[in-house]
Formats: C-alpha cells, structure tokens, sequence
C-alpha cells in the first residue's frame, strides 16, 4: 500500500452574530476551528472578519496519511468561539478527493568520458526515473560539502507510457577534482523520501584507455539475450546476457532492475570495454545477470539499463521476461526427407525439421547423425515465429545439409526438439533412405554443451 501526505484545506464565511458587541467591547475574537473528525493535528490559521458585511472568514488544513486506493471523504466540522460564547455549524463540510499512487524514484549517475582535459570543468549529472507523481529536486554536494545552486541545472520531468516521469540533473565541476576521484553526491528529493547516490570517476583502467582511443560519439546498440532452452529445463539457476557494442568513448555505465528495482552489484558480472575487431575506436562489453528459474517461469521482468553520453538524455534500457500470455503448449515435430530433384544431383541432400503449435517460444533444436551431434556449421535453424491468426502459437524449422553419400549409405538422422511443454522436455524424429516415413520416438536426453537455443 502506497502512503501520500498532502494537504487539505476549506474557506467558509459564517455570519458573526457577536460582530457589534465584539466590536463595541475591543474584544479580539478567537480564531475559528475546524474539527477533522477521527483525525488529530490540524492546522488552524486564524479567521479573518469583514466588519462591513459581518461575514468571517477561516480555513484549517490537514497533512495526512492516506492510502492509494479509490474515493475518500472526510469530515470537517467547523466551530467559532465569540466573546466566550461557541458556536458550531449543524452540517459538517465533506470533502472528497481521488488520492493518486506514489512511487519513489531509482537514480543512476550520469559520468563523461575519462578522456578529459587536464584544466577547466566538467559536467556531470544524476538520472531520476520511474517515479510518481511529478516532481523531483536535486542537491548537490562534494563530500561533506554543498555545491552552489547557480552550478547546476534540473531538467522538466518527461512523462513515461506506464505514468511514471523521468528527469536528471546536472552540475558543473572542476576537472582536477574529478581527476582526483573526488566524491560527488546528488540527492533527489521527492516529497517526503530523499534518496542519495554517489558520483565519482570510473577505475583507472578505463582512463587508460584514453591513450588508445580517439573517436567520435558513437552510440551503442545494446540486446538482451534470454537464457538458453536447455538451461532452463535443466538447472536451478539461468542466465541473462547484456551485450552492448559499438560505443565509443570507451566510458560507460550499466545496471540490472529485477521488475522495476535496482539488483545489487553482486549478482552479476560486467566485463571490461574491449575494443571491438575491425574497429579502431570502437568498443563492446557484455554483462550476464544469473537468477532464479522459477523468477524467470512466473514472467518476472528483467532490464538492462546503459547508460553513455552519446545516448539521449544519457540513457536506455532494454526488458525480457518470459511471455506468459497463456498455457504451455507442445510442439508437433515432423522431419522431411531430401528433394529427389536434389538427389539426382549427387551432390547433396538436406533435410527439414518443423516443429509447430508451441507456446511459449522457447525452443531447442538439435541435429544428430548415427546418434552422434552434427557440428552447427551444417545445419541452420530460424527464429521462432507467430503463426498466423493463433496467438500463443509459435513454429520453428531448421534445415541440415549432408553428402548424398551419407544419406546413401542409410545413416540414421534425428532431429531432437526441446521445449518445457513436452513430457521428458524432448522428443525426437528419425529418418534414413529406407523409411518410407519417419520413426516418432519419445526419449529423455542429456544435453550436452554443443547444444544451442534457437531465438
């Protein structure tokens, strides 16, 4: 349950029947008070009387606690004390307000490139997202130490599709202290919650860099690969890779959200910017997040958020999560002999395996001959792909190409399918020249490590 304080307040003129003799006896009436009922600690601010009209006017406000959930009423009970006579209003007034969720914001640093001059300043800044309602303020300070307001800039808030906002902030400091990896803190501040982060100048390997590179900005593309079929079947635990490449400068940040929140440090590994081959000045690094098998199978989201100072607004980010859109469904298998036009020319012999009517689209593809694994080099397989018209449905195919000789010779190819639907997690097709049709065989197998997921 999410918790708002905000203030409510009401102005109501009441007729001061006292007025004149208040008046006539240089008495001060007391000020107005406005009971909350079943609420404590109002403010109460004094009434203000129109002796012309003999109309007082007063308000109360209140700071409260309320939880996001629909429609609330309150009561406000106005009472008026006048010359030590108490009068009170038979209706109360009922207020009644919408309160709208919050949700408090995750910030990341915003740091430049570590190839920097040896004088002047620099700017660097904090990133503020998925929060609600807008806005946020930001604080600076080095060390202990608050930085001048007029040194930094906020930016307005950007509204997000999912209704929270995101902003940053930037401030302008010397490039000696930075050099010196001297430690900056911004501080955003959203209502009653104030979160604080540190900014400070990457290792002293990515400076080194410096010496190698000399670029442009380039900004870099960045996948999110899920964790491969067998492993998921297989294992406790599964992997997500982060891959990002074609960056330059080598300077670059990256963090996991596990479903929206920050994941500590020391659940993934983030390699080193390495220079990418062919590319002079161009780099890459890759990032593997390891979680729990069943987090991934209930649908939990995973992103990898980048951030680099060729990217707008210094940031993106990219999701997985196992689609969940409905129940699991096992593939149909069917294996396809070679062409005779391509028989005839002696030459080769492919086969075809398609696997169809499977949800969700996590699938293994696996080409065995005489029971022994076929290098991936001689088979290709696609994506797995929505079938038309059906939308928990997904088909696959793959394709291996042989000698004509060894399919003369009558050696036995399988083509193994593994998906979570199927009763022992595979099943397989077999097929040789003398088959008049293929052999359907159910089995359980060990995977070994030349297995690969198809996506």
């Amino acid at each position: 349950m999410t918790w708002g304080s905000f203030g409510l307040s009401h102005t109501r003129g009441i007729h001061d029947a006292a007025g004149q003799s208040a008046k006539r006896d240089g008495l001060i009436c007391n000020p107005a008070l406005s009971r909350w009922l079943g609420l404590k600690a109002c403010w109460l601010l004094p009434s203000i009387l129109f002796c012309n009209s003999m109309i007082r006017s007063f308000h109360s406000q209140k700071l409260l606690g309320v939880p996001s959930s629909p429609l609330h009423n309150f009561h406000c009970t106005p009472q008026s004390t006048v010359s030590g006579k108490a009068y009170t209003f038979e209706n109360p007034i009922i207020l009644s307000f919408f309160v709208h969720p919050q949700r408090f914001p995750s910030i990341f640093p915003l740091i430049p490139s570590n190839c920097l001059p040896d004088s002047g300043n620099i700017t660097i800044g904090c990133l503020a997202q998925g929060f609600k309602p807008d806005p946020v303020s930001f604080s600076w300070r080095k060390s202990n130490q608050i930085i001048d307001a007029n040194l930094s800039e906020d930016f307005p808030s950007l509204a997000q599709p999912d209704g929270t906002f995101t902003t940053s902030s930037q401030v302008i400091v010397p490039v000696t202290d930075w050099n010196k990896y001297s430690h900056f803190y911004c501080t955003a501040v959203h209502y009653n919650h104030n979160e604080t982060i540190q900014v400070i100048r990457p290792s002293k390997f990515m400076h080194l860099l410096c010496s190698i590179q000399s670029c442009s900005l380039s900004r870099p593309a960045v996948y999110i690969l899920p964790p491969a079929a067998e492993e998921q079947e297989l294992k406790e635990t599964v992997t997500l890779t982060c891959l990002v490449k074609n960056f330059c400068p080598s300077d670059i940040f990256l963090q996991w959200l596990h479903n929206g929140q920050l994941v500590n440090a020391t659940e993934y590994y983030i390699s080193e910017p390495i220079p990418q081959s062919g590319s002079n000045s161009q780099f890459f690094l890759y990032s593997m997040l390891t979680v729990n098998e069943q987090q991934w199978s209930s649908g939990d989201t995973f992103t990898c958020m980048v951030g680099h100072e060729a990217l707008p607004f210094n940031t993106t980010q990219k999701t997985v999560d196992k689609k969940t859109g409905g129940p699991s469904s096992p593939p149909s298998v069917y294996i396809l002999p070679p062409p005779t036009e391509e028989l005839a020319l002696k030459e080769t012999a492919t086969l075809t395996c398609l696997a169809n009517n499977f949800y969700p689209n996590e699938v293994l593809v696996q080409w065995l001959q005489n029971n022994q694994p076929v290098s991936r080099s001689k088979y290709i397989t696609s994506k797995p792909t929505q079938e038309s018209e059906k939308q928990n449905s997904y088909y696959v195919y793959s394709k291996l190409t042989i000698s004509e000789q060894d399919w003369s010779n009558n050696d036995q190819f399988t083509c193994v399918v593994g998906h979570e639907a199927l009763p022992l997690y595979t099943t397989q097709k077999t097929i040789d020249k003398t088959m008049g049709k293929p052999a359907v065989i159910n089995v359980s197998l060990q995977f070994s490590d030349t297995l690969t997921t198809c996506y």
